[in-house]
């Protein structure tokens, strides 16, 4: 009996350290900037170079999330329009996803970061897309002007750019595998994560932009230069919202 008991103690303590070993893995960032921009208003660049000189900031990686969408077999965008459940899209500036807060790969593979027509996927946002490794989606890009127009969600208004999108693999989040399902954006319908290469080919301006950085402060300290990146914010941005993560002393990257 005493040794089913030592044994059950030992199998918790692997499992109490599997989620922290897993999100070490990942390279993570210490904190997530997410900024939401007006119209008009480009990626904010001045703002990463800003945190990438604060004090103890080791490293800065950004994410866009541009006007990317599925397209219907008559050329409108999914989901403008129609309550049709969509992913949410995320364009790598420099690395965010790939690099740096790796989404891990549970089946097919990465993406390759110089191909701007390959992208991984949630398994929610596959489900979405009725997708499966291998199959090309067509996507469409948008311009801010063209989602100002009365015809923008339809085909009237025809894409800036085409992009026949490979899914490559199905991947996990490292900041989802915990998550209740309340917690999860957007809703169920998941995630595609596109490279680099396509993000420089991208149009206009970017809806929203996720920038993580990590320090070399001691694990769960309050940065000294916090208002820092709120500081920087340009006209047009709203508010960034942070996420510190909090990280076991045990298992600090």
């Amino acid at each position: 009996m005493g040794g089913i008991a030592i044994g059950s103690v030992a199998g918790a303590r692997r499992t109490q350290s599997s989620y922290p070993r897993f999100l070490a893995s990942t390279n993570p960032s210490t904190v997530t900037i997410t900024q939401t921009s007006s119209a008009n208003v480009p990626y904010p660049r001045a703002v990463v170079t800003a945190i990438a000189r604060l004090p103890g900031v080791t490293r800065v990686r950004s994410v866009i999330s541009p006007y990317l969408f599925p397209l219907a077999p008559d050329g409108a965008p999914i989901g403008v329009l129609t309550p049709a459940p969509t992913p949410g899209v995320f364009a790598s500036v420099d690395g965010l996803d790939f690099t740096q807060d790796r989404v891990t790969v549970v089946h097919g593979r990465d993406a390759r970061l110089d191909q701007p027509n390959e992208f991984v996927a949630t398994v929610d946002a596959a489900r979405v897309l009725w997708a499966h490794v291998g199959q090309v989606i067509p996507m469409g890009a948008y311009t801010d002007a063209q989602t100002s127009l009365p015809g923008f969600g339809t085909a009237k208004v025809a894409r800036h750019l085409r992009i026949d999108a490979r899914l490559v693999g199905i991947v996990v989040v490292n900041t989802q595998l915990l998550e209740d399902d309340v917690d999860r954006f957007p809703s169920t319908s998941g995630f595609m994560f596109f490279t680099p290469a396509l993000a420089r080919q991208l149009p206009g301006t970017r809806a929203r932009t996720s920038t993580g950085y990590s320090s070399a402060r001691e694990p769960g300290a309050s940065p000294a230069s916090s208002n820092g990146p709120t500081r920087s914010f340009p006209p047009g941005h709203g508010g960034p919202r942070c996420r510190r993560r909090s990280w076991p002393r045990s298992s600090a990257p």
